[in-house]
């Protein structure tokens, strides 16, 4: 049991106080330090979501009146992703916190898996630094600073600098107190936006809220399904995922985090899959920033409360009760079902329901039996086989097409380059064609030898061009010809050079 141990300074990380607890102490050895603390030879120098909490506890129970939820809340950055992980993983990243097994924390968390990566260096403000000595007489380690995402300090408008002390170093026992590094005192101020703000604040409340706080995926997910709603950012009864893309990016375009945000098409990416139904969690700053786009006037407790208001899990479907009906009746209907599927043996429900009487007599037993109908109903529809494609047909009607689109634009005066990929989107059928391409091996030989390169191009616009001078009497010159031709010489391969010099010097070009 510790005789001293640091109290806490407002919003430092537990990592920061355990590097304190060594330079108060003199102790230079991290070996010495992590067994007084944790009782342990291998517990880990972990800054955001560190283990062995319960042996914190009980080695410093006599000096430091506290619990585990306490330090859990105000010293790491588990606040930060309990309420967007699933209850059970929540109850099971804390269990490890507190245990001397934390090896899974990140994985349970999914920090680890996410494309958003932690620190790679701790990271300070200056003027926090100012204010921590003159206060404390040292300066700290602060929780906000180290969330990716976040570029400044709130509290001063300075941008935020990476110290030379590695967040997650390849020595895993070793605690780096902010006072042995040399933190510089250069300020760089910011204008920070309104939204940028309003960004940090919602980090802000989100590291302060208590770790009990259970949220589900299924009340993440119809919180944003409304949010979408509110909005009017539907396509029907979906969401409109390129709207809110758009919206998204509109918001976030001069910041800095507008690198989270997805260039691609946005059908497969976070900003579509949060607006459905949730699976997995989602790195929290991408959180705040759709609520700052779309619910600016929510704080980050009213967002919580809404959320945690909706139903906990989806509502199971009402067991169906069949209505009453005679015994006779149920009989009767019974043998007819049997004789249509016998008669019917590759018909599935769906096409049984096209023939006569066969819709009618599913929608009574549906109605009035429902359980022996479910049980007695065929278990796959077997459909026609479908036309096989003839590749070989295709192969040559493809090239037909592809030689004729090729000739057609030989033709035009000022036509553009005829490469592979131009060629085949000329094609009626592109999608297909390009799907089976692979199944055509004449269209794809032929696409080898008659697609344009970009050098054949080049060719092509300084012999026509080179023409077209003559034909006016402009004098040829190497950089008249370039120019007209739209080439950038800096980007211009020997060969061409080479096709000036003849074009020039009236050679013919081979």
């Amino acid at each position: 049991m510790l005789a001293y141990f640091p109290q806490p300074y407002p919003d430092e990380l537990l990592y920061s106080v355990v590097a304190r607890y060594a330079v108060h102490t003199g102790q230079d050895n991290q070996k010495a330090v992590i067994r007084d603390i944790f009782g342990s030879n291998s517990a880990a120098a972990v800054p955001d979501m560190p283990s062995h909490i319960d042996r914190l506890i009980s080695a410093t129970k006599a000096i430091w009146r506290t619990s585990p939820e306490h330090i859990i809340s105000q010293n790491t950055l588990a606040p930060f992703y309990l309420p967007f992980l699933a209850p059970e993983k929540a109850d099971s990243v804390v269990n490890s916190m507190r245990s001397a097994q934390g090896g899974d924390i990140h994985t349970r968390a999914g920090i680890a898996a996410s494309t958003i990566k932690r620190p790679i260096y701790f990271r300070y403000c200056p003027k926090c630094v100012e204010e921590q000595i003159k206060v404390y007489g040292e300066p700290y380690w602060k929780r906000q600073n180290q969330v990716t995402g976040l570029g400044f300090c709130s509290a001063h408008m300075t941008k935020l600098i990476n110290s030379d002390v590695e967040f997650h170093p390849k020595s895993k026992h070793l605690f780096v107190p902010a006072a042995l590094v040399n933190l510089t005192q250069v300020v760089e101020c910011l204008v920070g936006s309104s939204k940028e703000l309003q960004l940090n604040k919602h980090v802000e409340i989100l590291l302060n809220n208590p770790i009990n706080i259970r949220l589900t995926h299924w009340q993440w997910t119809l919180f944003y399904r409304n949010l979408a709603k509110h909005h009017g950012l539907l396509n029907g009864i979906r969401a409109d995922h390129s709207a809110i893309n758009l919206l998204i990016k509109d918001c976030w375009h001069s910041s800095p985090v507008f690198a989270l945000i997805p260039f691609e098409q946005p059908e497969n990416l976070w900003l579509a899959n949060i607006f459905r139904k949730h699976r997995k969690s989602f790195y929290p700053i991408r959180h705040a920033m759709v609520w700052v786009a779309l619910a600016p006037d929510l704080s980050t407790t009213e967002i919580l409360s809404q959320v945690a208001n909706y139903p906990v899990q989806p509502e199971r479907r009402k067991q169906f009760t069949s209505l009453p009906a005679s015994d006779q009746e149920v009989s009767i209907k019974r043998v007819l079902w049997r004789n249509l599927t016998i008669k019917n043996p590759d018909c599935g429900v769906k096409r049984l329901r096209i023939l006569e009487s066969g819709s009618a007599l599913y929608t009574w037993l549906y109605r009035h039996d429902y359980n022996w109908l479910i049980q007695n109903k065929p278990r796959k529809s077997v459909n026609p086989p479908k036309n096989k494609t003839d590749y070989e047909k295709l192969d040559s009607d493809v090239l037909n097409e592809l030689v004729t689109i090729k000739s057609g634009f030989h033709t035009l005066n000022d036509r553009p380059r005829l490469s592979r990929t131009f060629l085949l989107r000329q094609l009626a059928r592109y999608s297909s064609i390009e799907k089976y391409l692979k199944r055509l091996p004449i269209t794809r030989e032929w696409l080898e030898k008659e697609s344009e390169s970009i050098e054949d191009f080049q060719i092509y616009r300084l012999s026509k061009v080179a023409l077209e001078m003559r034909k006016s009497g402009i004098e040829l010159q190497a950089w008249k010809l370039i120019r007209a031709a739209g080439l950038k010489p800096q980007k211009i391969p020997p060969r061409i050079y080479s096709i000036i010099d003849s074009l020039v010097s009236e050679k013919k070009l081979r």
